[in-house]
């Protein structure tokens, strides 16, 4: 989900116990991609992703240029090797190794801002995904855990997840 006041990603985490250690990830990927669109036309070499429930490792290049059709993203039958293609309307779409070229913009930095009653610790990222562990917290409180990062646009974007914490 997006929490368009902040202008990343946004969820709720399952509860936690105050002595527990949890880990946290924020996954940019849908919100960073260019998506292909139905009905919409594309110029040869335009360069989309699927969004992460469709995602095959692979980006999509616009080899023929066109309009594509008016069937949702998901319900393509995207190559899951490179060379492969698929018509799509008037398009073809063909397979190839990921690249920053789908992606709206990259992510420059990244930060967990430190949170009052909870520790964040082992920070990594992998595949537009960055984790962190959360330890510490009271009993019936929730702790907003933020991601916050620096797109190579000049963007300034925060993510939020909720972790309620339930002895």
């Amino acid at each position: 989900m997006t929490d368009t006041t902040r202008g990343g990603p946004y969820g709720l985490v399952s509860p936690k116990r105050s002595f527990d250690e949890v880990p946290i990830e924020i996954d940019w990927h849908d919100f960073l991609v260019n998506v292909r669109l139905p009905g919409t036309t594309y110029a040869q070499n335009a360069l989309v992703r699927p969004l992460r429930a469709e995602a095959t490792g692979l980006q999509y290049r616009c080899t023929t240029a066109g309009t594509t059709s008016g069937q949702p993203s998901g319900r393509l039958r995207w190559p899951a090797t490179a060379g492969g293609t698929v018509a799509d309307g008037s398009v073809v779409w063909t397979a190839e190794a990921l690249g920053s070229g789908s992606l709206r913009s990259t992510i420059s930095t990244s930060t967990w801002p430190a949170v009052t009653g909870v520790t964040v610790t082992d920070q990594g990222s992998s595949d537009l995904r960055y984790r962190a562990n959360v330890g510490g917290g009271k009993s019936g409180q929730a702790y907003e855990i933020s991601h916050r990062v620096t797109l190579s646009n000049g963007e300034d974007k925060e993510a939020v997840a909720i972790l309620p914490v339930k002895d």
